[in-house]
């Protein structure tokens, strides 16, 4: 026991100051010869080294320099070798003009990097295959070298299947509902018209199943989504079609059952009632 006046306290502190220092000490010199062991290792003093350098190399003032000249020197061999661009092979495009492809790779979308004439290997893919699908009607694009010379371009194009009539505005949409186009729709006219503030969210599905029956489907001239729930569609034979809000493919494949059996779209009807399933009201 200590009290106050006691030196024992004092002595305790000091020891214990002794004993950390200590400790401290032991601790640096075990990093410092691990340190030690690790430097005399040539493979890992090289590889310091090598950090060392190439940190002060990057931040010296003759990094850019270098880098341009191994960049010139690669592109001069590239064209010593004949290995630059001096053809596109495109393939898939059927609505997108050539001249808007080419402008995608060669033109202002790529700042005009890419030219006959450029080095093939630096040419970048993915660049250009991003600057393509953003074009009008290209879903997809795949773009790959064709050594020496050679850029291959196949595209994917959205399919167009239906106009949307909304608001006085036609659209032109492929068959996920997507708009393609509202410019120079005038080929497109033999398509069915679509009727309706929410068709592109429920074109698909309605593509899709009356696309089951391609006999009907020619048939359609026009459908007409009622209250953004369900389906009118007229015939160009002015027959009008209900469909319900729930399984409309299934009341489309009990109409097509119907035509099979006695051809009832070709009959002297106005309306067909398919509202209530399995049941078929004709007026």
């Amino acid at each position: 026991m200590w009290g106050i006046g006691s030196k024992e306290k004092p002595k305790s502190r000091k020891n214990r100051k002794k004993k950390k220092k200590a400790a401290g000490n032991s601790f640096f010199r075990l990093i410092f010869s691990l340190l030690w062991r690790l430097i005399k290792q040539p493979a890992v003093f090289s590889g310091i080294g090598l950090v060392l350098f190439a940190a002060w190399f990057y931040h010296s003032g003759d990094y850019d320099k270098i880098k341009n000249n191994i960049v010139s020197i690669l592109e001069n061999s590239q064209k010593n070798s004949g290995m630059v661009l001096e053809n596109i092979l495109l393939d898939g495009h059927k609505y997108t003009p050539k001249e808007e492809i080419i402008a995608a790779v060669t033109g202002k979308v790529t700042e005009g990097k890419v030219y006959i004439g450029y080095p093939i290997m630096q040419i970048d893919l993915w660049k250009i295959k991003a600057d393509l699908e953003k074009l009008t009607w290209i879903k997809r694009a795949t773009v790959t070298r064709q050594l020496p010379s050679t850029l291959s371009i196949s595209v994917s194009e959205r399919q167009p299947m239906a106009l949307w009539q909304n608001s006085g505005n036609i659209s032109l949409i492929d068959s996920e509902g997507e708009i393609i186009t509202e410019r120079k729709l005038d080929k497109f006219s033999n398509l069915i018209i679509l009727v309706g503030n929410n068709v592109p969210y429920n074109a698909g599905h309605f593509l899709k199943f009356i696309s089951t029956t391609p006999d009907i489907a020619n048939m359609i001239s026009s459908g007409v989504l009622v209250n953004g729930r369900r389906w009118n569609v007229k015939l160009k034979n002015n027959i009008l079609i209900k469909l319900p809000e729930d399984n409309p493919e299934r009341a489309w494949q009990y109409l097509t059952k119907k035509q099979v059996e006695n051809k009832i779209l070709e009959s002297n009807v106005q309306v067909i009632d398919l509202r209530i399933e399995k049941k078929m009201f004709v007026r």
